[in-house]
């Protein structure tokens, strides 16, 4: 009721300020002057990112996204509420598949991010030429934009978010009007329901903005601030009632909460300090050189091609207003800043940066009409702009960034035909957690088989959702019966086997103590260790490695960068069993394999540098394990395992 009270005193509020704040209402809207030929800004990219999107189920979070949305559920935290709800919308247009018609949110989001981006652009261009043309270049050089432009996610919606939040903070600047800022911090404050770095940034460009408005307008400073606070609690307060509305009791979904109070934390505080709690920041220095190490070494080809286009764009903005100069250079340095420091993934999760790549686009376009005001005839502005255009389209064309439209379905779909009636499937990435999540969930494929979670089998209330939604047979007691039993207050391993012993069980390998227990009893195939019920020798297992290793080979054929890391993971994990076992020269021709697919693989490599170590040739070993240190300082297996080589 206390929620409910201040939301409807925070809307009342906003709507009687809305009558009070007449001044320039709709004129920033009307006086921004949008040519025609702005709108290939949108529909280019947008024809684009169709055309080249994925056209089905996605690897990372798409499988779990797509299903949280299909069923109006809970998604991992923050519960990305807006992202959701409009996700179902789009999930029941009459056309492409479902996970097609999902992964057009992110087509449509980023079109619009680039649209957004030309318009803030174009305010801060005196005579623009071919602004419409350059900024988007400048954003598809970007190999964030690509891949988050063209699959589900939920980075690419909420940088949307972030430009109307920033579009709207510069108009209500530019215009004095305090109703527009209303509306800024009411939008940043419902930026909650989507990722964390949409309030976060948009925060950060709107304090600077804000505090001059706040210093011009003295009489209204009091009310503002009153205003801005209400504006935005009503704003969180709208997004728990969105995560409401966009939830049900939805199985399927990995994660589940039962009242206001869970959603709450599921959205606030579970993400930002339970699940933080012991990542937020960096451990050391050490740790800090080397995400920033990361953070350059993603972005310093585009930085150092368009440095030149940045700074002008930059001194262009702070030449005609210092303030929204300011704004654009925290929020850029906050972007950076949460990759580096906050972020509990590191650079892993370089997706949280797409706001740098869509930022530096707006000021390398407001540069690039900068510096073409340098030159006097119009020859020489036509050749700077065909030089401009043709080293973007090369960064284009030879960058090596276009989206690869791979999907987890054939290798998840083999899998659950492949397993007879009955079957457990015990999954540990999230990559196969959410694809048969998705395919059964979804698409209702095999509702025979039951799929659970490792990291979440221990949870009985898990375990019932899931039974409860997917079981169709007459063994729907037995079968839970038989979980809660497996796995009360006992390890997984133990669990697991009890169960094999009642019917047939796969595991994907990804659990390390699990794996090395459960080795004795496992028959390798891809992607899921088959679990028997008695110990098999180990020259059978060195065997069926082999024809695991050569399953896992025949989905690279058609595969890509995603395919390949997949299957490389599971190689390099057949390695680490095959080494254990003494099998030496088996285990270098899975690392080695697995290396080849995924050459970024520090795990692999440094696999592969202890195996060569362990064979006596230390050379070699150490070599590989040196690249390790240079590419990861903080990896003190590594640094160890180069003493003892040497």
């Amino acid at each position: 009721m206390v929620f409910l009270f201040i939301t409807l005193v925070g809307g009342a509020v906003v709507a009687i300020e809305a009558n009070l704040e007449r001044t320039h209402s709709h004129q920033w809207l009307l006086e921004t002057g949008i040519p025609k030929v702005y709108f290939f800004s949108f529909l280019i990219p947008l024809f684009i990112f169709g055309t080249i999107g994925a056209s089905d189920l996605y690897f990372r979070d798409a499988g779990e996204l797509g299903m949280a949305s299909f069923y109006l559920g809970v998604a991992h935290p923050t519960g990305f509420p807006f992202f959701l709800l409009v996700s179902k919308g789009l999930s029941l247009l009459p056309f492409g598949s479902v996970f097609f018609r999902q992964n057009s949110l992110s087509f449509v989001s980023m079109a619009l991010c680039i649209g957004i981006a030309t318009l803030l652009a174009r305010r801060w261009c005196t005579n623009p030429k071919v602004l419409w043309l350059f900024l988007p270049l400048f954003a598809l050089s970007s190999a964030l934009v690509w891949s988050q432009g063209c699959a589900t996610e939920v980075y690419a919606i909420s940088c949307l978010w972030l430009l109307m939040n920033v579009a709207v903070f510069q108009e209500a600047y530019l215009y004095d009007s305090l109703r527009l800022f209303v509306l800024g911090f009411f939008l940043l404050g419902l930026g909650f329901s989507l990722h964390i770095t949409a309030p976060f940034e948009a925060s950060v460009f709107a304090i600077p903005l804000f505090f001059r408005f706040l210093k011009r307008s003295k009489s209204l400073r009091l009310r503002a601030l009153l205003l801005a606070l209400f504006a935005v609690l009503f704003g969180l307060l709208s997004t728990t009632y969105m995560l409401v509305l966009a939830s049900k009791d939805m199985p399927v979904a990995f994660w589940h909460v039962s009242n206001l109070d869970d959603f709450f934390k599921h959205i606030f505080a579970q993400r930002i300090f339970t699940s933080f709690q012991h990542e937020i920041g960096v451990p050391s220095w050490l740790h800090l050189v080397q995400r920033a190490r990361d953070f350059l070494s993603l972005v310093k080809d585009p930085l150092l091609l368009f440095v030149v286009f940045f700074l002008a764009g930059l001194v262009a903005i702070g030449k005609r207003d210092r303030w929204v100069a300011s704004a654009f250079a925290m929020t850029i340095i906050a972007d950076i800043l949460f990759a580096i420091v906050i972020n509990p993934m590191g650079m892993r999760e370089n997706q949280t940066n797409l706001a740098f790549s869509i930022f530096l686009a707006i000021l390398c376009g407001v540069g690039v009409e900068e510096l073409a005001g340098l030159f006097q005839s119009k020859k020489a502005r036509t050749l700077f702009f065909g030089l401009s255009g043709m080293l973007l389209v090369s960064r284009i064309s030879l960058g090596g960034i276009f989206f690869s439209d791979e999907s987890p379905r054939p290798i998840a779909e083999d899998l659950l035909m492949s397993v007879p009636s009955g079957a457990v499937i015990f999954t540990s990435s999230d990559d196969l957690s959410a694809s048969l999540g998705a395919l059964r969930g979804v698409e209702g494929q095999r509702p025979d088989v039951f799929s659970f979670v490792l990291g979440f089998v221990q949870d009985r209330e898990y375990l019932g959702r899931q039974i409860a939604w997917h079981c169709v047979g007459p063994d729907c007691d037995e079968i839970k019966r038989e979980l809660e039993e497996a796995f009360d207050r006992k390890p997984l391993s133990s669990g697991i086997l009890g169960i094999s012993r009642r019917r047939s069980v796969f595991v994907e390998p990804g659990y390390g103590e699990v794996d090395r227990v459960l080795r004795s009893y496992s028959s390798p195939s891809f992607p899921a260790y088959e679990v028997l019920n008695a110990p098999s020798e180990e020259s059978k297992f060195q065997k069926r490695a082999r024809t695991a290793m050569d399953s896992a080979l025949r989905y690279t054929f058609d595969g890509d960068g995603l395919t390949m890391s997949y299957c490389a993971s599971f190689l390099r994990t057949l390695g680490v069993h095959l080494y254990e076992l003494g099998f030496f020269d088996d285990a270098v021709v899975m690392t080695t394999k697995a290396l080849k697919l995924a050459p970024d693989d520090i795990k692999a490599r440094y696999n592969l540098g202890e195996i060569m170590c362990a064979r006596g040739m230390q050379e070699e070993g150490s070599a590989l394990l040196r690249q390790v240190l240079e590419k990861d300082l903080t990896n003190e297996r590594a640094r160890k395992a180069l003493e003892r080589c040497r």
